[in-house]
């Protein structure tokens, strides 16, 4: 194993790692495909190399595969207030009387009515982060 293997190795690894950074596919995917021509111009042979390629390629594929089947099925929610209301807003869930909630760009939209008050007719699950506007 000479320089250039251990450097693409290096590289590849190192490029694979910021993938995991948010946005780090845009300094890491170019890491990595510079780290590919370095190993490329290495000693060691070709099933060696495309062992070093793939194997980091596939597990990041996986990775957001596997993500993304997580993170798609979170609920996303907008809650909606009236414009001038001031005060706090509750949601009941669980009522037989709820209100029907439309969906735009696969997000539920809930509106409330001039009290602050919405009625959700199911259990409903949320993960808020307050938002002052």
């Amino acid at each position: 194993m000479n320089k250039y293997d251990k450097i693409g190795i290096a590289l590849l690894l190192i490029g694979v790692s910021i993938y995991f950074v948010k946005f780090g596919f845009l300094l890491g995917f170019p890491i990595y495909l510079v780290g590919i021509v370095i190993l490329l111009f290495g000693n060691l042979k070709i099933k060696h190399k495309i062992l070093w390629i793939l194997v980091p390629a596939i597990s990041l594929y996986s990775y957001y595969h596997l993500a993304s089947s997580y993170y798609s099925g979170i609920n996303k929610i907008d809650l909606i207030l009236p414009s001038e209301f001031k005060g706090t807003a509750i949601i009941i869930d669980n009522t037989d009387f709820g209100q029907t909630f439309e969906k735009k760009q696969n997000r539920e939209q809930i509106i409330f009515n001039e009290n602050g008050i919405a009625f959700y007719p199911t259990e409903l699950e949320l993960e808020l982060s307050l938002i002052h506007i």
